[in-house]
């Protein structure tokens, strides 16, 4: 089972951090270093949210019985958190401030998703060596590869170029596989993509703000486009689909 986000309700845990909601709340209050302590009251936060939420039978039985691979993505780290970071620009004081706040999330993710910590990852998350949380396994002729497109996402890319500097390497280990199943976050190829360039002017805001998350989205063609030929590529050269 492929679980692609969503472990857990990001916008409970910021509500149950009251420094990190009002921090997150007010974009003025972004463009000033991160309060003392505010890092740790989110993870607490989300730390006890997580306990509560699989400590239950029914989602210790189904954990335990079905193999399932855990991807985050913006439900995890909640609308607000998710808004301010994945639009930031890197290096800004707003990144800045930021920064404390997104770490304390990525890794009370990796510690339930993965059951490891930075220092000790398991040998299928490749993305360690670049600093991400990409995964990469091999189940016979079948080969799964979930890529990160949060740890280094800002206003004008998805992935880093630490990233995409690994990602050949990632796709040579499936080269014996028939098939490869990507997840890849926000959907590579979808009807959806072409409605923000063709209708972006009428849409309502709010559905503006959802297609900002695609692969697809304006400001993102170059990037989109780079991961299908890089794709296309790699499967006319080893024949996996």
């Amino acid at each position: 089972m492929i679980q692609a986000g969503g472990q857990i309700d990001g916008d409970a845990v910021t509500a149950a951090a009251p420094q990190a909601n009002a921090l997150l709340s007010d974009a003025s209050r972004r463009l000033g270093p991160a309060l003392p302590g505010v890092a740790e009251e989110l993870m607490t936060a989300g730390f006890d949210r997580m306990l509560r939420a699989w400590s239950g039978a029914a989602a210790a039985s189904a954990l335990a019985s079905i193999p399932s691979v855990m991807v985050w993505d913006g439900s995890d780290l909640g609308r607000l958190l998710a808004g301010a970071w994945g639009g930031r620009e890197e290096g800004d004081a707003a990144s800045r401030s930021l920064r404390p706040l997104f770490a304390a999330t990525r890794r009370q993710v990796q510690l339930f998703q993965t059951g490891s910590v930075a220092d000790s990852p398991p040998d299928c998350l490749w993305g360690s060596e670049c600093g991400t949380l990409a995964q990469g396994f091999t189940m016979g002729e079948v080969g799964l590869l979930t890529l990160d497109s949060w740890s280094d996402r800002n206003g004008r890319r998805m992935l880093s170029e630490r990233g995409w500097s690994m990602l050949p390497d990632w796709l040579d280990r499936f080269t014996a596989c028939r098939h490869l199943i990507l997840v890849s976050g926000g959907p590579l190829l979808t009807p959806a993509a072409v409605l923000p360039d063709r209708l972006g002017g009428v849409l309502p805001s709010r559905l503006r703000s959802r297609f900002s998350d695609h692969w697809a989205a304006p400001g993102r063609h170059a990037e989109w486009e780079r991961m299908v030929r890089t794709l296309a590529d790699f499967s006319r050269r080893s024949g996996c689909r």
